[in-house]
């Protein structure tokens, strides 16, 4: 992962703050491509603050802890400067609650709604994929028991190894190549092309209803999280209706499609 500085700029009518940084700081500029590999650095009125941790979440901690005090408001003006691996320093610039969404430790107190949703189209893809190779997997194993088992088991590997890295627990030789060897034989028997259909097809199925599942949960837990104390309120209804509506279109394309061409098409077939 690259480096990363973050500044933040309090607007001049903020009131300043006290530091617990004892020497005075230096220039984001400077963090980013010196001593400190992540430094946050806070412009108030009169006097800078400046938070250097050695990774990027203790730093990122740092302005959180800030920002539930309520010095930082969120249209401070931030610029996040990124050090490349090169050794450039590339700088994006605007207010902290649009630039906060890149990091979930931070949008969790602005738009928690809008986080989980899009967390959300993850966990929905990946479901959704899972449940289409094994389905797959089901219907090739009447004509081709090893293809078939070989589905069913990357469908179960995309359950197990996610849950396993989790959780720190370590696969050892010869069961780490599963995710490998499978795939490869898949590859090897034909079988690529249809694998590679009910991917598609299951990321596609599964995003929509996933985003509108994850911003239920925000919706639900929204309530019960630490907010800063100038977040912003987020429009809950439409974060939910709008991808259940996409997905309820996706959905009776995709059946529509089944039932009256591939159906037919397969059953007519000698």
């Amino acid at each position: 992962m690259p480096d990363t500085a973050i500044s933040v700029s309090n607007p001049p009518e903020a009131a300043p703050v006290e530091t617990n940084v004892a020497e005075p700081p230096k220039p984001v500029a400077a963090a980013s491509s010196g001593t400190a590999p992540v430094a946050i650095s806070i412009a108030a009125p009169g006097q800078t603050f400046q938070y250097a941790e050695p990774t990027l979440p203790a730093t990122l901690e740092q302005l959180r802890e800030e920002i539930l005090k309520g010095t930082i408001p969120h249209d401070a003006p931030t610029t996040i400067a990124t050090r490349l691996k090169d050794g450039k320093v590339q700088t994006v610039e605007g207010p902290l609650l649009r630039l906060s969404s890149r990091y979930k430790q931070l949008a969790a107190l602005y738009t928690p709604i809008r986080r989980y949703s899009i967390a959300g189209v993850g966990y929905g893809c990946l479901t959704g994929v899972i449940i289409a190779l094994f389905n797959l997997g089901i219907a090739i194993s009447r004509v081709n028991n090893g293809l078939g088992l070989a589905f069913i088991g990357t469908a179960i590997s995309l359950v197990v190894f996610p849950l396993l890295e989790k959780n720190k627990v370590k696969v050892g030789f010869p069961f780490s190549l599963i995710p490998l060897v499978l795939p490869g034989y898949i590859g090897l028997e034909g079988g690529f092309a249809m694998g590679l259909g009910a991917v598609c097809a299951g990321a596609l199925l599964g995003c929509m209803p996933g985003m509108a599942i994850g911003a239920i949960v925000g919706a639900v837990r929204r309530p019960r999280l630490t907010l800063a104390y100038d977040a912003p309120r987020e429009n809950a209804l439409l974060r939910i209706l709008i991808p259940a509506l996409i997905a309820v279109a996706i959905w009776t394309a995709y059946f529509y499609l089944m039932f009256h061409y591939l159906f037919p098409f397969l059953m007519n077939r000698p």
